[in-house]
């Protein structure tokens, strides 16, 4: 009955909810867990770094000479060592990226609490739950908080209401790295970095080291203090009411009727913080500064969406004869969407992380930033049902169709459909002779 809008099929969701005369049941879950890479490149250490380094040359014909050769073989040895000496500067204790940047067990844990049950008319599932997740890149988290309410009620003999509604706030906090791609950055400066190259200049804390063009120090770079985040928020809510009707004195008649109003919200933030890698001068004792992320810079972005929907229908099933079974439906139903968003931009001279600080040159404001969004539509939707025994089956459906997406003057559709089949396995001949046949049906449709 989906018709157009199912060509790839249909996914049908079923929420829990509670048992009609069940006393109230508490039920508590709660998962804790670890996650990493099955399989990951493995690195050269700084020592095995400087080994090929040396190979190299020696390969090129660039090592010659004895005193070149001991001079290559007593610096790798204090590589292999992790040699240090503070008073001369001497530093060859190397520097684990990855080791310090991916983690081998990121934790991740999930709660659940939720409660059901029911009267003789009434049933309910509240359920209320909370994951938060860390990714095997330093920094990265994800978390969401979620809430779930369904209730059903028999108000008369004939007529039941349900309601379903279901909230969500979920929230990705990432580092703000620059070029905006964070996980590929991540992963490739991993990759690229340099064993022998320590995170910070001479070896001081307050300095950063100046790594080359295209790698990112990422020290300086993973911590949302010196170089900024990127959060992102999504806040949903989704409910669903129904009425139902079973006509009095015609046994299988229903009228159901079906409202939903549907809603979220986005919210991002992405800040990107100027700061200063360093190098370091032995000579002259002396830091040179490189501004990276200059200047910094505020970007916020604000949407929000909300869908309605309302279906009424009426469907009649019932069995004649103890073997001719009968049911059919005629639905309508309209849908409307409307979103709309703003974007907007400043840099910063000073660093306060809101809009109204930033500096009015350069800055970007741009409403309906992905253009504001209606659509509309409308379905007349008929299916009718025939089966004799289970044995022999007969479908008609359609599905008259209209969408705000097409020009008023062709924005219907008509999709029919229809369907035969036999199942065979209800037969004498295979019931008796062939037993272990329990399901054979031949289908054709059109």
């Amino acid at each position: 009955i989906y018709g157009v809008k199912a060509a790839n099929g249909v996914v049908l969701i079923t929420t829990k909810t509670g048992k009609k005369g069940q006393k109230p049941q508490i039920n508590l879950n709660a998962h804790m867990g670890w996650q990493g890479w099955t399989k990951y490149p493995e690195l050269l250490n700084a020592y095995q770094w400087k080994w090929g380094n040396y190979m190299k040359q020696a390969n090129d014909g660039n090592l010659t000479g004895a005193d070149n050769i001991a001079n290559a073989k007593a610096d790798l040895e204090k590589w292999r060592t992790g040699y240090y000496n503070p008073a001369t500067g001497e530093d060859y204790r190397g520097y684990d990226w990855k080791g310090n940047f991916v983690s081998n067990a990121a934790p991740q844990y999930y709660v659940n609490a939720n409660i059901s049950g029911g009267t003789e008319k009434t049933d309910y599932y509240i359920s209320v739950g909370h994951i938060d997740q860390d990714a095997v890149f330093k920094e990265y988290n994800y978390n969401r908080t979620n809430l779930q309410a369904n209730f059903n009620m028999q108000l008369t003999d004939n007529l039941k209401v349900g309601f379903q509604t279901l909230g969500k706030i979920e929230q990705n906090v990432n580092p703000a790295l620059p070029g905006g791609d964070d996980y590929f950055q991540m992963r490739n400066s991993i990759f690229n970095l340099i064993p022998t190259m320590r995170p910070y200049a001479n070896d001081n804390p307050e300095y950063f080291q100046k790594m080359s063009s295209d790698q990112l120090n990422l020290l300086a770079a993973t911590d949302p203090d010196v170089s900024g985040y990127n959060k992102t928020t999504n806040k949903i809510f989704q409910s669903t009411m129904e009425l139902e009707y079973a006509v009095p004195f015609v046994k299988g008649l229903k009228v159901k009727g079906m409202f939903s109003y549907d809603t979220s919200i986005a919210d991002n933030t992405i800040y990107k913080k100027e700061y200063n890698e360093y190098t370091y001068s032995e000579a002259t004792d002396t830091y040179t500064a490189y501004a990276m992320q200059s200047p910094t810079n505020l970007e916020r972005y604000y949407g929000n969406s909300w869908t309605t929907l309302w279906q009424a229908s009426v469907s009649y099933e019932n069995t004649f004869a103890s073997s001719h079974n009968v049911s059919g439906l005629l639905l309508f139903e309209e849908a409307h969407s409307v979103g709309d968003n703003i974007r907007a931009a400043r840099d910063f001279s000073i660093p306060l992380p809101y809009l109204f600080a930033g500096n009015s040159a350069n800055q970007l404001g741009t409403a309906n930033a992905n253009g504001l969004t209606e659509s509309a539509s409308q379905a007349l939707v008929g299916r009718f049902n025939y089966d004799y025994k289970g044995r022999y089956l007969l479908e008609f459906a359609f599905r008259y169709d209209g969408s705000s997406k097409f020009p008023s003057h062709s924005r219907w559709g008509f999709f029919p459909s229809a369907s035969v089949g036999w199942r065979m396995s209800e037969e004498s001949f295979i019931k008796d002779k062939l037993p272990f046949i329990n399901n054979l049906k031949l289908r054709g449709s059109y």
